[in-house]
């Protein structure tokens, strides 16, 4: 895929993360219809600083894909995820978890179905 791309589809993406209201988290995530997907996610307004990741999960037998969410205040990261080579029927899990310095905490999830509107 064109490195051009990517980069519109990152910048869309945060800037509909950047208009999301403060009230609660938001994910915002865009799938390119081959193989990434780009999520940005605003927490709410007193979380925790620290390290956060995504991971993303279908309801078949592939292991999640994870990345790293960086930023401060937006994050965001890209989750290839050639492996699994989507269909319509898909149902992605999404979900933001917080290193508490033990485990990984849950904070955030959401379920997208990349290929409906």
């Amino acid at each position: 895929m064109e490195t051009g791309l990517l980069i519109l589809l990152y910048i869309i993406s945060f800037f509909q993360a950047s208009e999301a209201k403060q009230k609660s988290s938001n994910l915002d995530c865009l799938y390119d219809s081959f193989e990434t997907i780009i999520c940005t996610w605003i927490p709410v307004k007193n979380a925790m600083k620290g390290q956060y990741q995504l991971t993303a999960s279908v309801e078949y037998e592939k292991p999640p894909k994870t990345c790293q969410m960086n930023g401060t205040s937006i994050r965001s990261c890209k989750l290839i995820l050639e492996d699994y080579s989507l269909t319509v029927t898909d149902t992605i899990l999404l979900v933001v978890s917080y290193y508490t310095g033990e485990k990984w905490t849950e904070v955030h999830n959401q379920r997208i179905e990349p290929f409906k509107i």
